[in-house]
């Protein structure tokens, strides 16, 4: 597989520049980074004026989004209602005290109740500066962490630089290779060549023992030949030593660099495993969070509802008890009643107050609705933008931006969830503060909250320091890469220290899950605890209802006994009139009887004889009837005793009555103390509960910077793939470079080899030039003897045939 068609695409088949696929914006932000500055550093690893305001920007956009989810899902603290007016005017029950009973109660004393809390004004104004510090730590955390982002993305810059200079220099060395192919091809012509020429010269030396004179001067060419063409392929294979020991340095400073990338990059996959399991833990504790804010939502619901209907009973007994029919209670019905009415105009404009409030709150939320879009058209365009840039840098790298987009898009679902839930529960929210009145038992929830979020504070404290230590490790473990990644046993070394961070991380994970499995146990501790208080809350209900119920019997025997003693006074007062009646009677029988004895007598005296019969008769019937009107006085004397009795026995009931209305004012008394002492708790559980409600803004805030470094870490991770994929190409073309260069020394061991017997035979071949050269001395002296011998040859011809034209001349002269 050929490096120059899988890294740089279709742009090096044409031959033109390898990175020209790259997209525009990549190439622009390594020319601005790789750009020197004027005093001669660089700007690869130094945050720009834009860089630093464009951190601003973004922490601002954060702060922007926090405020905007925070208001979606829990009303912050500058939404949070005050309650303390409201439940102090609710304190006042409508139930009189009964005043004209008091001295009847005898030395018993109630102590006081214990004065309000101050309202929710001065924590949230003492709160604020911690806020503001917490708002001013988390950013400076996040300009660190974009510091981080921008060198590792300064970083990758350089490393695609120099992978970009390591495809140039594997060019240089293919054409390096290439030209030693050539050279090498071009060697092997030139020993073809040569061999020709030395069986040519070795032709004409066999020709040269013909005849001296060709013999040396083809000895002569020959010589200079072999001369010149042993100092070509001398220089020749000089040059291709030195260029193989040039591929070679350039080579191994090549895998020296891979070795140094490949720890860098297992430095950039421990930091992604890492952000990997805070992305998971971040996970973890955010589900945690929503259970426990669903919980809680639920159990201020039923708290609400509960309490709602607690009011409503401490109203209705008020109404009840003010319904008396007794004289001292007409006028603390009236009192009652003037209360009532006062009682009515309070709450009438404390609901305009809370109208004016919701107005203002519900422009808050439509400016956080309208922020919180104009933030989703961000992150969409950023998204967008992540995505187009991702898909930008190779082809063989589309298969990871495809995990990612789904990442993401899961990401984009969960964020939709959320958005939901955010929107119910504002609705949920609302309602809250439309029944914010009827809210008074929640110090026992507001004490289970504040452990909850006091183990979430705990564990993010844990998770911080975590991370911490984390990050010292990734410090260490980086210094240790580059004190490492000189060796050769940096492999094995970066493999041995995963492991170990594996190991760690593991241990970590069990931590993580230890920790998790003790805040539900302390979820469990707090639902026990939310269990009790509700069985406390119902024996308080009971109790509570058996005092009304005790209350309404003795108030219907007051009534019994009252309409009893109106009849007993009935019965008295007629008693008392026969008995009158009776005595008049007897005292008119008596002075009739009187009258009639007189009469009788007189009678008697004038007609005793006559009359004696008649007047026994008439005194009989007399004492007949006197008989039996004293029968019956004695009668109405024995029915007045009972009656007497009767009104006794009616007195000492009512007496008891009143005795019970006293136990029962008395209660009421106590009851009305509890009712304080509740109404302080409940003020001092309504303070609690806008610190708590502080505290889930603080969460709220928590959980939307862990949502941006969740968004950083996904970021980073696609990076570190993408760098991954590119190293795995890059060490893949070095081993395919590694592959080609031992083919090229196993190539050229054969040549070396083949020189080395070329060398032999230019040896041998010299030693059989200069044994020729001896012999073609020796020759060339015997031919120098026979030119010699030639010579003086020819001069005794020229002289004979001197002599012979002398001798023909004076023959022609003698004739």
């Amino acid at each position: 597989m050929d490096f120059r068609k899988t890294y740089a695409g279709h742009g090096l088949r044409s031959g033109n520049d390898p990175f020209a696929q790259l997209s525009k914006d990549v190439r622009q932000e390594r020319d601005d980074h790789a750009r020197p500055e004027p005093n001669g550093g660089s700007r690869l690893n130094r945050p720009t004026q834009s860089s630093i305001a464009k951190g601003v920007g973004d922490n601002r956009a954060h702060r922007n989004s926090l405020s905007a989810r925070t208001s979606g899902r829990y009303t912050s603290l500058s939404q949070s209602a005050d309650l303390s007016p409201t439940l102090r005017s609710a304190s006042k029950s409508n139930i009189p005290r009964q005043s004209s009973y008091q001295h009847q109660q005898g030395p018993q004393q109630y102590a006081p109740p214990s004065p309000p809390p101050p309202s929710a004004a001065t924590p949230t104004q003492d709160a604020q500066p911690k806020v503001l510090d917490r708002v001013d730590a988390v950013q400076q955390r996040e300009t660190l962490l974009l510091e981080q982002k921008r060198q590792l993305e300064a970083s990758l810059h350089t490393a695609n630089l120099r992978c970009a200079e390591l495809a140039r220099g594997l060019q240089k060395a293919a054409a390096a290779l290439d030209v030693e192919r050539a050279a090498a091809a071009r060697l092997r012509t030139e020993r073809d060549e040569h061999a020709a020429e030395l069986d040519r010269a070795r032709s004409q030396a066999a020709e040269l023992q013909v005849s001296g004179s060709v013999a040396l001067t083809t000895s002569e060419v020959c010589r200079a030949a072999l001369s010149s063409a042993f100092k070509g392929t001398v220089s020749a294979i000089g040059t291709a030593h030195e260029e193989l020991e040039s591929a070679l340095a350039v080579q191994q400073q090549q895998h020296l660099e891979l070795v140094a990338i490949r720890a860098q990059m297992e430095e950039l996959e421990e930091i992604a495993y890492e952000r990997g399991e805070e992305l998971e833990a971040v996970r973890d504790d955010r589900r945690q969070l929503s259970e426990a804010m669903e919980e809680l939502a639920e159990r201020l619901q039923a708290r609400e509802d509960e309490l709602g209907l607690l009011v409503s009973l401490l109203v209705f007994d008020g109404a009840e008890a003010a319904a008396g029919d007794s004289d001292g209670l007409y006028q603390a019905a009236v009192a009652q009643a003037k209360g009532l009415t006062e009682r009515v105009q309070q709450l009438e404009q404390h609901l305009g107050f809370q109208n004016s409030d919701l107005e203002a709150l519900q422009s808050q939320v439509a400016g956080y609705q309208e922020q919180i879009a104009r933030l989703q058209q961000h992150l969409m365009r950023t998204n967008s933008s992540s995505f187009s840039s991702n898909k930008s840098t190779s082809l063989e790298d589309q298969r990871t931006p495809v995990d990612l987009e789904t990442q993401v898009t899961e990401l984009a679902n969960e964020r939709e969830q959320l958005e939901v839930d955010n929107l119910q529960l504002a609705v949920e929210n609302e309602q809250l503060r439309q029944n914010v009145s009827a809210m008074r038992e929640q110090l026992e929830e507001v004490l289970v909250t504040a452990a909850v979020f006091s183990a979430a504070s705990d564990r993010d404290a844990s998770a911080a320091s975590e991370i911490s230590r984390l990050q010292q490790q990734l410090a260490e473990a980086a210094a240790r890469a580059n004190e490492f990644c000189a060796q050769a046993e940096a492999a094995r070394v970066e493999a041995l220290a995963a492991e170990g961070r594996a190991e760690q991380s593991t241990a970590l994970l069990l931590d993580f899950t230890s920790q998790a499995e003790a805040a539900r146990a302390q979820a469990n501790a707090a639902r026990g605890a939310l269990d009790a208080a509700r069985v406390e809350g119902r024996k308080l209900r009971g109790e509570l209802e058996a005092v009304r119920a005790r209350e309404t019997e003795a108030r219907i025997e007051a009534e019994e006994a009252r309409v009893k003693v109106e009849r007993a006074r009935a019965k008295v007062k007629a008693a008392r009139l026969e008995a009158d009646t009776a005595k008049a009677e007897a005292d008119g029988a008596r002075r009739e009887l009187e009258a009639v004895r007189e009469k009788a007598s007189l009678e008697v005296k004038q007609a005793r004889a006559e009359g004696e019969a008649r007047a026994r008769l008439v005194e009989r019937e007399l004492l007949e009837a006197l008989e039996t009107r004293a029968v019956r006085v004695q009668e109405l004397g024995g029915e007045a005793g009972q009656l007497r009795n009767r009104v006794s026995e009616l007195q000492d009931q009512l007496a008891a009555d009143r005795r019970t209305s006293k136990e029962a004012l008395e209660q009421l008394n106590t009851m009305h103390a509890n009712e304080d002492a509740l109404m302080q708790r409940i003020l001092a559980g309504e303070a609690e509960r806008q610190q708590l409600l502080r505290q889930l803004d603080e969460s709220n805030g928590n959980l939307s910077i862990m949502r941006l470094r969740v968004d950083e870490a996904v970021q980073q991770a696609a990076e570190v793939a993408e760098l991954r994929t590119r190293v795995a190409d890059l060490t893949a073309e070095a081993e395919r470079q590694a592959v080609a260069a031992a083919t090229v020394c196993a190539r050229v061991a054969p040549l070396e080899a083949e020189v080395q017997e070329l060398r032999a035979t230019l040896r041998a071949t010299a030693e059989l030039a200069k044994q020729e050269a001896r012999v073609n001395e020796r020759r060339e002296a015997q031919l120098a003897c026979l030119r010699q011998q030639v010579a003086e040859a020819e001069e005794q011809q020229r002289q004979s045939e001197a002599e012979l034209r002398v001798l023909k001349a004076q023959v022609r002269g003698g004739r």
